[in-house]
């Protein structure tokens, strides 16, 4: 786990540095953060595949209860082969996508990078989520990344079926997805009486009611055929990728799509 806390914390001093820093050095600089978070999630890889089959690690934060119910969260992270095949991924994309497409974003601004920033560590976070709640958190961190990195430095113009009508269209359709699984996660949780691990889902929702069991996985069904996207819900998808910067779409397919 010290690999991906290394990670989160060249992150957050990659948007520390893109908010003080000269345009003029702003892309170099993003370059080695994304070299330097590249390794680590490399890393984080490496060591999930040292593990012994069928084992993961997890690093647990306080539990925070709410006064007068019966529920408490404790924010969890989980790490295994499985979702470590995941970071190595990104963790190669991230510097080859920033080198290769450095041309393309020189003279952008702290948002450009910022943006960057917010969505890998939502991604990052989602894959190695061990709770309902924190999953559903770091997801929706990741929405509001790609938001602003596309409707601040997309290349379409603002009108008709151009940059605006992707990123309301991405809008509309994430907001619909995020919804249909908050709700199902709220479902779960209020009758588990506490949030739910993912490592633990399977034997949590077989107690659960059958009428929860079968309105919360509607609510999953409908959030993720928004999110992967299945035909029909895929209305928001073509125009968004052709409207995000090039950097963008590339962590967009080889990410979030994951």
């Amino acid at each position: 786990m010290s690999w991906i806390v290394t990670a989160f914390a060249l992150l957050g001093l990659s948007i520390l540095a893109q908010s003080v820093l000269s345009n003029v050095h702003r892309a170099r600089i993003a370059i080695l953060f994304q070299l330097a978070i590249g390794a680590a999630l490399v890393m984080s890889g490496v060591y999930a595949y040292s593990l012994a089959p069928g084992v993961g690690e997890s690093l647990s934060g306080p539990t925070l209860g709410l006064a007068g119910y019966r529920f408490d969260f404790t924010p969890t992270l989980y790490l295994d082969a499985r979702n470590g095949l995941l970071l190595a991924m990104l963790g190669l994309v991230l510097p080859l996508d920033f080198f290769w497409l450095r041309e393309s974003f020189a003279p952008a601004g702290a948002g450009f990078f910022i943006s960057a920033d917010l969505l890998t560590i939502g991604l990052i976070g989602a894959f190695i989520a061990d709770s309902l709640l924190l999953f559903y958190v770091f997801f929706e961190v990741s929405l509001i990344g790609a938001y602003f990195w596309i409707g601040l430095y997309g290349t379409a113009e603002r009108k008709g079926s151009g940059e605006f009508g992707a990123l309301t269209r991405f809008l509309i359709f994430t907001l619909f997805g995020s919804l249909a699984m908050l709700v199902s996660i709220a479902l779960v949780v209020a009758n588990a009486g506490a949030d739910v691990r993912l490592s633990n889902l399977t034997a949590t929702v077989a107690e659960l009611p059958q009428t929860v069991r079968h309105w919360s996985a509607a609510g999953f069904f409908l959030a993720f055929s928004v999110k992967m996207p299945l035909f029909l819900f895929h209305g928001w998808m073509r125009e968004t990728y052709r409207s995000a910067p090039a950097a963008a779409r590339a962590i967009l397919s080889a990410g979030m799509s994951k």
